[in-house]
């Protein structure tokens, strides 16, 4: 579907199980109308789009307001002049999974209004965007961020005021910004490859009021800085420093003055054994005493046989 003056390429409006396979949506402009390659709102649920191709719209690739339990599986979404996936409005339990998402402002986003909770996005590629590839902003909670590959977008992954998502397996590479928190709690951070995000700041970065966030058994290798915590009560323990390739500490910037107290030696082994406490003289005095006390009663219960 083409065309310059149509608003809507797909709209649903209170519109259930519906499947849409194999579609080409580019080129609209919608006239003096915001333009949507494809539209779901008002509750429209438990609808596919799978296998299409959503691209150059003028403004958003797909968008859903206040729908849940959809799949967007598949699609390559590109150029589209603000997000070409976006999540809007009490929209919960949505699949955006193995999709190309490239040459967006934002690649995908979650955002506005009232928050969107439980989404998975999973194994998408999400590149080359103006500003953001995957950005949650605004009490988003409970969302699963996995196995994406995120690269040479302005910032990588935004998490802005949302608290309780999980980052894990994805990876997040020469962005200007690998993983920007600004005034979020308890999200957790891990399993990550977070490679030379260099060009703006930071690996990832917390700022001030981020707070409980768990980042822990990444990789992090050439970002300049690799991380910067401004907030507080962040658990930094159990990632690998590309230079700090050993057991210790590894002292993180920012006005936190975060710690990783147990670094790894190499990307994804296990932390450093416990240590083994060396016995003092005394100890070993001890040690003697107890073990002939214990070989004196074993002799003295075989003769009383």
């Amino acid at each position: 579907m083409e065309g310059e003056d149509n608003a809507f390429g797909i709209y649903l409006d209170n519109s259930d199980d519906n499947e849409f396979y194999d579609c080409t949506i580019s080129d609209l402009t919608g006239g003096v109308w915001t333009t949507y390659g494809i539209y779901m709102v008002e509750s429209s649920d438990n609808n596919t789009i799978s296998r299409s191709v959503i691209g150059s719209n003028i403004d958003y690739g797909i968008h859903l307001s206040s729908s849940c339990n959809n799949d967007i599986i598949g699609n390559t979404v590109y150029n589209n002049t603000y997000d070409g996936i976006h999540l809007e409005s009490n929209s919960n339990n949505n699949t955006i999974a193995d999709n190309n998402v490239s040459e967006n402002n934002n690649g995908i986003a979650l955002s506005k209004v009232a928050s969107n909770n439980n989404n998975d996005i999973i194994n998408n590629t999400v590149n080359s965007n103006r500003n953001y590839g995957i950005y949650l902003k605004n009490g988003e909670c409970g969302n699963n961020i996995m196995d994406n590959t995120v690269f040479d977008n302005e910032r990588g992954i935004c998490l802005e005021d949302v608290h309780h998502n999980l980052l894990k397996g994805n990876e997040i590479r020469d962005n200007g910004h690998g993983v920007w928190v600004n005034q979020s709690d308890n999200n957790i951070i891990e399993w990550n490859m977070i490679v030379n995000n260099t060009v703006i700041d930071t690996g990832v970065h917390l700022t001030a009021n981020s707070e409980y966030n768990e980042i822990h058994w990444n990789c992090f290798y050439n970002n300049e800085p690799q991380a910067y915590d401004d907030g507080h009560d962040n658990d930094w323990d159990y990632n690998f420093w590309s230079d700090y390739p050993q057991w210790g500490e590894y002292n993180i910037p920012g006005t936190a003055h975060s710690k990783d107290n147990h670094t790894l030696r190499e990307c994804g082994e296990p932390p450093q054994p416990a240590a083994v406490p060396a016995l003092t003289p005394v100890g070993m005095l001890a040690l003697v005493g107890l073990l002939s006390v214990v070989l004196a009663l074993s002799i003295r219960i075989r003769r009383k046989k």
